[in-house]
């Protein structure tokens, strides 16, 4: 464990030398996908996030199955409904996105998928991604930040997040252009031609690192 960790250390500080590029003016053709049970449990945060979205003024969608509880509450908002009758086959949020990717993805257009609970501190990515579509980039994800929670223990496990994120992830997604380690579920950002191309339709609950798997077949930056 220490080894691995000696490792991480090292390539965070190769990392030093990476900083992303920006344009002058931020993206406007991006779009934010919230997937998100919808059902009591997660009402609290589901609406925190529907808030933060608001007051950063982006363009969003709640991404549901058919059947959930907060259906008729999110009349509000523009709701993308999973049928219960769409690909059976597929599991968990992998089979919502893949059906978002179907009916609603547009070629041109940029997508940010995040869970419920997720909170996006700045809208600084929307000046990355105008600068990297033209260099050929066709994926991105920003830092994570943990919240705390109830959980202590919990949330000082989770905080190891950002010092991968710092290290090992900004080594391979940023200095390499190359996802080899996997990319992050939350504010996964993606252009709709390549989610067109590779879809999220496998039957895996790690669905976000198969996308990145698939990226670099491709050879995808």
């Amino acid at each position: 464990c220490w080894s691995m960790f000696l490792v991480w250390t090292i390539l965070g500080v190769v990392c030093l030398t990476y900083k992303p590029k920006k344009a002058k003016k931020p993206a406007e053709n991006v779009e934010i996908v919230i997937v998100s049970i919808a059902n009591q449990k997660v009402r609290n945060s589901l609406y925190e996030t529907i808030d933060n979205i608001k007051k950063l003024n982006l363009k969003f969608y709640v991404l549901v199955d058919e059947g959930a509880e907060m259906i008729s509450e999110l009349s509000g908002v523009d709701l993308v409904v999973v049928p219960k009758t769409y690909k059976q086959h597929l599991i968990a949020k992998g089979r919502a996105i893949n059906y978002f990717i179907e009916n609603h993805v547009q070629k041109n257009m940029w997508y940010g998928f995040v869970d419920d609970d997720n909170i996006i501190l700045d809208t600084e990515f929307l000046y990355e991604i105008p600068y990297y579509d033209q260099h050929g980039y066709v994926a991105m994800n920003p830092l994570l930040v943990m919240r705390k929670g109830k959980n202590t223990l919990t949330y000082v496990m989770d905080s190891i997040r950002i010092y991968d994120d710092l290290t090992v992830y900004r080594f391979f997604t940023g200095l390499l252009g190359k996802p080899l380690v996997g990319l992050h579920g939350e504010l996964l950002c993606a252009k709709g031609e390549v989610l067109k191309e590779i879809g999220y339709d496998h039957h895996t609950i790690t669905e976000d690192f198969h996308f990145a798997a698939e990226l670099t077949k491709r050879n995808y930056k």
